[in-house]
């Protein structure tokens, strides 16, 4: 279903044929896999070995060398003849061996990927894998789960969704149930989730809207499937030396016959001593070179659990010069951590404290970090534990530094509990609690700076005094922050009531900014170390931007 963002759940649900408490029964989906297909890519026939086998002799200096071998064999040059031989099987040996093995491991693995999926089925929750998924399908989402087919939202509790495998970006995002426009494009339909993504916090039910090669992921195969095959820079300089090697034969020939007929010679003797020296002329050494050192190539880099499907590619991987990366998640851990902390009257720079902070919290006592400190943990739906660690990854950058300062997270919750959530939008660029605090309420809010300052009306000093809020100074503070490479994000709160929460988010009172560092992976200099010392040289996409 193409449409599915833009219908109504109900329209949704009685155009599929599915009652979202009961799901779809075994019969049904038996029938719908006849009528849609099992949820796989259409993918291309495996080469046979025959195919691969045949494929090694494609190679212009392997026309070059069968035609030495014929005309050896004609003039009687047995010993020739057969050496030729010998080189062309070592050449197709050695690159039929190592690209069977590949696939053979390829296609081990693709076996070994098989996901299963959780959906609701004749009434019960019931594991499958994700090939037996059909349109219809009632798929139960919780963090972790890698999703087996494009599917709208049809009811969700705080879901994020990690989409780098669809569009790139590591970043999650947040999805909701609601309707969308006719002309809202893929990466923007935040009531569907699709396949090959990941649910990284929250709960939600969705209805499977699209399987195989239907589903966005499927479409991007295709094009992968379609793609058209290019030489390789090794087989391009090949074939141009193979043209320049069959010119040169033929121009020898033609100037020895030449010569010897102006001379007057025998013309058997000047057509045999022409082929002599044109077959001389043939490196028949060359492509067993070529070959034995890309297969030792190739053997160096499966040793580091790389698998390399043709010979050629190891040559195309020394010919890179220069490497584009992405930052997130590629340089670095994608694990924020609190770096940079700006109040009205303080400044902290995280880096200058003690990695275990334990009570160091004590050294910055002022009212407006003590608020800091409430917003980031009540203003928050992540759960950190020792082993696992669930929730937006600078949610749980706050409650990580708070803890490393010494407050309870647990505790402070308890003492305050929520009582009205507003959850982060991507268009509105914040998320509010109402809290009860004591015998009144404290509405905490966080977000975007410029949609932050819209809403507050005051600042905060270390005394806890209410001061003229300086916009332009929080701007301009913002940008600083950011130039250091750190994502910023603004903390606000004021006393409110037991009403809706909407109609209080004005007059807010403005506490500060912090600065969020996603560090690098311990071994990213070493690398780039490597990279600089092959003459490759780096870039980040993002600072081209």
């Amino acid at each position: 279903m193409e449409n599915a963002y833009k219908l109504s759940v109900e329209s949704l649900l009685k155009q599929l044929e599915v009652d979202p408490l009961f799901g779809l029964s075994e019969n049904e989906v038996t029938h719908r896999i006849k009528k849609y297909g099992a949820n796989i890519f259409k993918v291309k026939k495996a080469k046979s070995w025959t195919l691969i086998f045949l494929n090694q002799f494609l190679n212009p200096i392997i026309y070059i060398l069968a035609a030495a071998t014929i005309l050896a064999f004609w003039f009687q040059e047995w010993l020739e003849g057969i050496a030729v031989i010998i080189v062309i099987l070592l050449n197709t040996g050695i690159g039929f061996t190592m690209e069977l093995k590949a696939n053979r491991m390829i296609e081990s693995l693709q076996k070994s990927a098989e996901l299963l999926s959780t959906v609701l089925r004749e009434g019960k929750i019931k594991s499958v894998t994700a090939a037996n998924l059909v349109p219809g399908d009632v798929l139960m989402l919780s963090p972790g789960t890698i999703i087996g087919a494009d599917a709208r939202i049809i009811h969700q509790e705080g879901i994020a969704v990690t989409e780098s495998a669809l569009t790139g970006e590591s970043n999650q995002v947040t999805k909701s149930e609601k309707v969308l426009n006719d002309d809202t494009p893929v990466y923007k339909r935040s009531n569907m989730v699709f396949k090959g993504t990941i649910v990284s916090k929250g709960n939600a039910k969705a209805i499977v809207t699209a399987t195989g090669s239907q589903t966005e992921l499927g479409s991007i195969n295709k094009l992968v499937q379609e793609a058209t095959k290019e030489d390789t820079p090794l087989g391009k300089r090949l074939n141009r030396l193979s043209h320049w090697l069959i010119l040169l034969t033929l121009f020898l020939t033609i100037v020895i016959i030449a010569i010897g007929y102006i001379e007057g010679r025998d013309w058997e003797l000047l057509i045999k001593t022409s082929i002599a020296l044109a077959v001389a002329a043939i490196p028949e050494g060359l492509p067993i070179v070529a070959t034995i050192t890309l297969a030792h190539g190739m053997v160096k880099l499966s040793k580091q659990k790389v698998i390399i499907k043709k010979l050629e590619a190891v040559q195309t991987l020394g010919e890179i010069t220069m490497m584009c990366t992405d930052k997130t998640g590629t340089l670095t851990l994608n694990k924020m951590k609190v770096s940079q902390v700006e109040l009205e009257d303080e400044s902290i720079v995280i880096s200058s404290l003690n990695s275990k902070r334990n009570g160091e919290h004590s050294k910055h006592s002022g009212l407006s970090f003590q608020k800091f400190i409430e917003v980031s943990i009540l203003c928050n739906n992540a759960h950190v534990q020792e082993e696992n660690s669930n929730g937006d990854s600078l949610e749980i950058a706050l409650l990580v530094f708070a803890e490393e300062l010494g407050y309870n997270v647990q505790d402070l919750k308890s003492k305050f509990p929520e009582v009205y959530e507003i959850p982060f939008d991507e268009n509105a660029k914040f998320m509010a609690t109402l809290n009860k605090y004591g015998d009144s309420f404290q509405i905490c809010v966080k977000g975007a700076l410029e949609t932050l300052l819209n809403l507050c009306s005051t600042g905060i000093d270390k005394n806890g005094n209410k001061i003229e809020l300086d916009r332009h100074k929080w701007l301009q503070s913002s940008e600083d922050v950011a130039s250091l490479g750190l994502r910023v994000l603004g903390f606000a709160y004021k006393q409110g009531e037991e009403t809706n929460l909407d109609n209080q988010l004005h007059d807010l009172i403005f506490i500060g900014i912090v600065g969020f560092l996603d560090p690098p992976r311990s071994d990213v200099g070493e690398a780039i170390k490597i990279y600089k010392k092959a003459g490759i040289k780096g870039i980040n996409l993002k600072s081209c931007v």
